[in-house]
């Protein structure tokens, strides 16, 4: 026995290997065949030498790969395949969609109100999920494809229905309880306390983090620790939550408390129950690494273990609260930080108290003006904005410093720290520039260090939908920015200003620009006959080509053409002018620049071979709509940037494109995660 015992890792080396594998888990390394990639290789080696070089024992290394192995197999096993044409279970149902799955086959169904869970249907005519990718915005495709989901179906028969009137017979139990909750007159309230649907955005939090589940469960071990011995009640909250499971769709919070919950009974000593559960979230849900469902519970646990006073433990976990806010939500809720164990055990208690509205309506509608205050009372504390990597990094890296070893003057640095997270933009030393995803449209936004000036060129309209309100005003407030100083209008196309009028009903807007007709003298520094027109700011921003040569009717020759300069890189905007513009430009004036925006979405109407090679930039930016119906970008223009080595980014397939720069480096970055740079001597 003694001899078996020495072969089983340390509890500090468990530890490690949870947090390796962990912060694996969150590297790229899921390809569409499953296959590891270099990167995540890379990382299980560096991983390796780590737990060799501090532990020196070569037993650690066989559980690394060990653990290794059990994730690839799982990650295997788990990855999705492409769909065929078949007979579907309905798995989930969510706000607008449901999600069918056959065997490792999952598929989003649109737009039927009626389906249930564990419904049969048939699929087929499936299409690849494609939507529009904008950097600190939520983005439907890629939380689908954290659960695997990467297709649609076009084509939907369902094979039964609840709508019989004569019973509910030959349906699941979790098919009653569905069709029971929704024909509640506070079904809202009930789809969010079983379901973590939420029909209010500003209450999402309480469904990302799996809320309601967590805090009745852990409602119910503080009403029944005074009565029942603790390992009992432990092993009664895990049939509690077995029987959930049958109750209720299995979602990544459900999954994590149970899986928690049992090592909870099985271990008592932290440092073994910690790593195990983390050990068998990963092994069990691969994809599930990054919900936060599991990194804030987790990390509050780990980063507060290490605290030694009870009041460091609780400042411990109020920052690691902050700090996901910030990361997962893109906002800082200042309430929150304190109160969020008290909100805890709030809606714990709303979920137990408010069983009975399912059967007494007046009963339910007191809860739900209740929610309705919790809402408004958050929304009274709340910072929005992404924060900028800068700021992020110094945040981690002073948390971690202060949880290694706690220092007075750490804590003081940290707070001040979080303190200034409203202002964190406003702080940034680097030159912004942002290709906004619009779909088959244009809108760039230029944002100087610490916000001196925010130019923003074009605003795309967008058919049904109101890109102003629900893309373009959300994008600014992400990156906490409070006015913009310079409109420009490119021309009159309806993919180029469709949006301008309600963006500026909506959003402070100093001054539009639409055509170098009719300025004043505030809006330019010079407008002399022949010469570029300057924009006030304080960096070069010129207008070129304010008189050319073009036919009258012709709208996308009279796009205003933009070239600016910072930290000693060169960008060029010429709207959708075409070759005639093009050609005219390279008899005034010298065009070299690092950074293209193709014209016209890259259409073959403009981006002549002479006028690239004039150019000669080392990147060309394409801002066009996923599989559109103008064939943009052209074949043609795109063999051209081949031949003439120039690389090129597309929103259609990497989402917005981020550039951003010190002097002699601008660094690219994509909302699908590429990285780049470009370095100038």
């Amino acid at each position: 026995m003694q001899r078996f015992k020495t072969l089983l890792p340390s509890k500090a080396s468990l530890i490690l290997m949870a947090l390796c594998l962990w912060l694996l888990a969150l590297l790229p390394a899921k390809e569409s065949s499953g296959s590891l990639s270099g990167i995540f290789l890379a990382g299980a080696c560096l991983g390796s030498a780590l737990l060799v070089w501090r532990f020196q024992n070569l037993n650690v290394l066989f559980w690394w790969v060990f653990c290794l192995a059990i994730f690839q197999s799982s990650l295997w096993l788990q990855q999705p395949q492409k769909p065929a044409s078949g007979i579907y279970t309905i798995v989930n149902v969510r706000n607008g969609y449901a999600v069918a799955q056959n065997g490792r086959q999952k598929a989003v169904v649109y737009e039927m109100e009626d389906l249930l869970l564990d419904q049969k249907v048939e699929l087929s005519g499936f299409e690849k999920i494609h939507t529009q990718h904008n950097e600190g915005l939520f983005c439907f495709q890629d939380y689908l494809q954290a659960s695997g989901i990467q297709y649609s179906a076009s084509q939907i028969n369902p094979l039964n229905t609840h709508k019989e009137k004569a019973g509910l017979n030959g349906f699941s139990l979790r098919q009653k309880i569905w069709i029971f909750v929704n024909s509640r007159s506070a079904a809202p309230l009930y789809r969010l306390l079983f379901y973590g649907l939420s029909e209010d955005e500003n209450l999402d939090w309480i469904s990302t983090t799996g809320l309601p589940l967590i805090a009745l469960v852990y409602g119910i071990r503080k009403q029944l620790s005074y009565r029942i011995e603790k390992k009992r009640l432990n092993w009664i909250l895990v049939g509690l939550q077995f029987g959930l499971l049958l109750f209720f769709p299995v979602r990544q919070a459900s999954l994590r408390l149970l899986i928690f919950q049992i090592c909870t009974a099985l271990f008592s000593d932290w440092d073994v129950r910690w790593p195990v559960s983390m050990l068998m979230f990963l092994w069990i849900s691969p994809f599930g690494a990054d919900s936060l469902s599991l990194v804030l519970p987790a990390g509050i646990s780990f980063f507060s273990h290490f605290a030694q006073a009870p009041w460091q433990k609780k400042v411990v976990g109020m920052l690691w609260i902050s700090f996901c806010q910030m990361i997962w939500l893109g906002e800082l809720n200042v309430l929150m930080l304190g109160m969020f164990m008290y909100l805890r055990s709030l809606v714990g208690w709303l979920f137990l108290l408010s069983i009975p509205g399912l059967w007494i309506a007046p009963y339910a509608e007191l809860f739900l003006h209740l929610l309705e205050d919790i809402r408004i009372s958050l929304d009274w504390w709340m910072v929005q904005g992404s924060p900028p990597l800068w700021y992020l990094v110094l945040i981690g890296g002073l948390f971690i410093l202060l949880v290694w070893k706690w220092d007075k003057k750490r804590f003081v640095f940290l707070l001040m720290a979080v303190c200034i997270y409203p202002w964190s933009w406003n702080l940034d030393p680097f030159f912004h520039v942002y290709q906004i995803d619009v779909g088959q449209g244009d809108a760039a936004l230029i944002v100087e260090p610490f916000q001196r000036s925010v130019v923003m060129i074009d605003a795309a309209g967008k058919m049904n939908t109101d890109n102003a309100t629900k893309l373009f005003i959300p994008f600014l407030q992400k990156h906490q920015i409070r006015k913009i100083d310079t409109l420009v209008v490119s021309h009159g196309d309806f993919d180029h200003d469709g949006s301008v009028e309600s963006l500026k009903q909506n959003f402070p807007v100093v001054q539009t620009l639409r055509s170098m007709d009719g300025l004043d003298p505030g809006q330019i520094e010079q407008n002399l006959p022949g010469q570029p027109a300057r924009l006030s700011t304080a960096y070069e921003f010129w207008l070129l080509l304010n008189e050319r040569v073009i036919d009258p009717e012709e709208e996308n020759d009279k796009s205003l053409i933009c070239l600016f300069q910072y930290d000693g890189f060169r960008y060029l905007y010429t709207g959708d002018a075409s070759v005639a513009v093009e050609k005219q430009l390279l008899e005034t004036n010298n065009l070299e620049a690092d950074v293209l925006k193709l014209g016209h979405h890259g259409s073959n109407t403009s981006s002549d071979p002479a006028f690239l090679k004039a150019v000669h930039p080392t990147l060309a930016l394409i801002s066009a709509g996923y599989q559109n119906r103008y064939g943009h970008p052209n074949v043609s223009v795109l063999e051209t940037l081949n031949e003439q080595g120039i690389d090129r980014l597309n929103t259609a397939d990497h989402g917005s494109l981020h550039l951003f720069s010190i002097p002699h480096l601008l660094v690219v970055s994509s909302a699908d995660g590429l990285l780049g740079w470009i370095w100038k001597t």
